[in-house]
């Protein structure tokens, strides 16, 4: 059975990689591990971890094909939709109202997020019910958005229904705890890329504040020219789990992007709340001695 386990970006050179695997070459796996744990060179450390990924990845995931194992090849929230997500715009439509339909929550959605950029919008639920539209706007904070005694609302209702032609309707659900809103910690990591923060210590500030809130796990990853480098890299920090092919797995997940001087930032959080597991109880390990035995009478013919 062949066994395979990568190891991207290595801070050291082929020619030194390459001494410490001639010699473990030919010896078993745990003859290996011993090799490399006394070993001096600074390569030692790099062939001990892609061994022992290798050696996990025959432990757990043994007869699994490649489709499932392959959970960061494809959007965290796409792969999920009608299974425990569900879509940012709920409305049916004839063939021929479809790409009006479609065209318009276009128009809506671009036409609030840079009117609101300011107010930590997450998301914008659309619902077309009876010839009228009805968005609802969850945010971290709704008093930008309503305005004094309402005003700001009311210009949002009715620049909506003149852009669609149907009568419009806004309702604003507040964001308790933002740090645990994957677009709502994008945002504020690109706000502060902007404004020349490290990135490390923004991504470590967000992760630690999400931790200590509750997540059950959090990944970022930023790529591009950070700390305005030449070269453009990817670098990412991840704390607790966050299993990306487990489809009852409530993850969150958002991307943004940062405008600086050197160029543009992408960013990319996932951030893991626990299972849904719906009616289904986890399973547990039935206790056989509350089992009523089942006692078999011999019929006695006649």
């Amino acid at each position: 059975m062949e066994i395979f386990s990568h190891h991207r970006y290595a801070r050291s050179s082929a020619q030194k990689i390459r001494l410490v695997a001639n010699l473990i070459r030919g010896n078993d796996v745990s003859k290996a591990l011993e090799i490399l744990n006394f070993s001096k060179k600074k390569s030692a450390y790099l062939i001990k971890k892609v061994l022992q990924s290798a050696i996990a990845n025959a432990e757990h995931n043994d007869g699994i094909s490649e489709a499932i194992l392959m959970g960061q090849k494809v959007n965290p929230n796409g792969i999920r939709l009608g299974i425990i997500q569900s879509w940012r715009s709920t409305w049916y439509a004839n063939t021929k109202d479809f790409a009006k339909n479609l065209a318009s929550d276009f128009k809506v959605r671009a036409f609030l997020n840079k009117s609101l950029s300011k107010a930590s919008i997450s998301k914008l639920i659309i619902e077309r019910p009876a010839k009228s539209i009805r968005i609802n706007i969850y945010t971290a904070r709704p008093g930008i958005v309503i305005g004094k005694k309402g005003e700001d609302v009311e210009k949002l209702r009715k620049i909506i229904s003149k852009i669609t032609g149907v009568p419009a309707q806004i309702s604003i659900t507040e964001i308790k705890r933002p740090e645990l809103d994957a677009k709502l910690v994008s945002d504020n990591i690109a706000s502060q890329l902007e404004r020349r923060i490290m990135f490390r210590r923004a991504m470590k500030r967000a992760v630690q504040n999400a931790i200590r809130l509750g997540a059950k796990g959090i990944k970022i990853e930023i790529s591009g020219r950070l700390g305005g480098s030449e070269i453009a890299r990817t670098e990412w920090y991840r704390e607790g789990r966050v299993p990306l092919h487990t489809f009852r797995a409530n993850i969150d997940y958002s991307t943004s992007e940062a405008r600086t001087t050197y160029g543009i930032i992408g960013i990319k959080v996932a951030i893991f709340k626990g299972e849904i597991l719906g009616n289904i109880s986890p399973y547990k390990n039935q206790d056989l001695s509350i089992i009523p035995k089942k006692n078999n009478y011999r019929k006695i013919r006649k």
